[in-house]
């Protein structure tokens, strides 16, 4: 996953380790020594930033395989079950019973005047 950004690191903490107590440095051409508290802080930075980057691919590789097991299809059939969630595309589901609204069952649903329906009954009175 990082193996590019590692390998970066690896190259650059080499560097700093063999060329620069060895290279002047600007502006007053300091050399700096392999014990220099600059240069160790610089490789802690980078040892810092490789331990990051090794845990982040751990985790990565653990989630991924958790997401793969808990995204099969017995696994998800199963905690449908426990939720109570009715798949309706599922053969499982035929005891159920489908109902057609009209507008006038919505609204008495809903809460609306009762009455609405009493002027629409066409029951005979003897």
């Amino acid at each position: 996953m990082y193996e590019q950004e590692k390998s970066e690191i690896q190259i650059l903490k080499s560097y700093l380790l063999t060329q620069i107590p060895t290279t002047p440095l600007p502006p007053n051409d300091i050399l700096l020594s392999p014990n220099s508290i600059a240069l160790s802080a610089a490789i802690a930075g980078l040892e810092k930033e490789l331990t990051r980057m090794e845990r982040e691919e751990r985790l990565m590789k653990k989630f991924t395989a958790t997401n793969a097991s808990t995204s099969s299809p017995q696994v998800l059939q199963q905690w449908k079950k426990n939720m109570g969630v009715v798949d309706l595309e599922d053969d499982t589901a035929d005891d159920m019973e489908y109902v057609k609204m009209t507008k006038e069952d919505a609204n008495v649903a809903a809460g609306e005047d009762v009455a609405m329906d009493e002027k629409h009954d066409t029951t005979a009175v003897d």
